[in-house]
């Protein structure tokens, strides 16, 4: 059974007050979140390009809940090059080389140590520092699942002639897919527990998350006609909500967001943040937020 709006607000409120009070850890080192830390990414190219890559960044920060850029930088010459962006706790980084994109993990005040050999076609990449295993784990999952984004194959089967029970279906088996790499990496690879709870996070409420945005999008920006399926919410009776490991995930706090609306109208919405476009830009990036 749903809870009723005013419990909700409150729900959002007490989250808050976890949220600024958890510190996960790992074996050897607790995190917390530091918003406004800065991160860096540092790129050594050993040999000169052929051609003039332009490399970026992005991450996506929950407090403040935003994104931060890297100034775009021009590899022209053998080198080594820095990106550095403001972040708030332990986070993966989208890392654009050329039209190649790469998911880096970056930690607050820390260095992520990159060397690049820029071929013809992909770039070689060698990583160092205390987040090299982690971001071989999503080097190897990039090549083998083929996006970085998640959101871009989640939101590919949504058109015209879709309806709610074939999304709810291709998206369980997009995650289910994600899923099951990941839990047959972990069967010859180590990684630190906060990041397997963190990747476990990003997965589940992936899935969760844009199911759950579909009907307000669908609602707000007609992308089919379907009618939403009694049972259509089934799902969240499943999940875990009050969820002390995912707290670090971003798709988890997208997930809430959008949970503690199911049952607010899009009028009220509206009323209460003052702005009509709020309610479109808060739905789960199905508008075409893709990074």
């Amino acid at each position: 059974m749903r809870i009723n709006i005013h419990f909700k607000r409150y729900l959002i409120l007490a989250l808050f007050f976890f949220i600024f009070s958890c510190n996960p850890s790992d074996e050897k080192k607790t995190y917390e979140y530091q918003p406004f830390s800065i991160a860096t990414i540092e790129i050594d190219c050993p040999e000169k390009p052929q051609d003039t890559i332009y490399v970026k960044a992005l991450a996506l920060t929950n407090i403040p809940p935003t994104g931060s850029k890297a100034k775009m930088q021009a590899i022209s010459d053998s080198g080594t090059y820095h990106l550095r962006l403001y972040i708030d706790r332990p986070v993966k980084s989208q890392l654009s080389l050329g039209d190649n994109r790469y998911n880096v993990i970056l930690y607050p005040e820390d260095t992520s140590h990159i060397s690049a050999k820029m071929t013809e076609s992909n770039p070689i990449l060698h990583f160092s520092g205390k987040g090299k295993k982690i971001n071989e784990y999503y080097l190897e999952k990039k090549n083998h699942l083929g996006f970085t984004d998640i959101r871009i194959p989640l939101n590919k089967p949504v058109n015209s002639t879709s309806t709610y029970q074939l999304i709810k279906k291709t998206t369980d088996s997009i995650v289910n897919k994600t899923r099951h790499f990941f839990t047959n990496y972990l069967e010859s690879h180590s990684l630190p527990q906060w990041f397997v709870d963190y990747e476990k996070a990003e997965i589940i409420y992936s899935g969760a998350g844009f199911k759950t945005s579909l009907p307000p999008a669908n609602q707000a920006l007609n992308y089919f006609e379907d009618s939403v399926p009694p049972d259509y919410y089934d799902f969240i009776e499943e999940l875990k909500i009050d969820n002390k490991k995912a707290v670090f995930s971003t798709h988890y706090m997208w997930f809430l967001n959008d949970y503690f609306m199911i049952d607010l109208p899009k009028e009220e919405y509206q009323s209460l943040s003052g702005f009509k476009e709020l309610f479109i830009n808060n739905i789960y990036n199905l508008s075409g937020l893709m990074v």
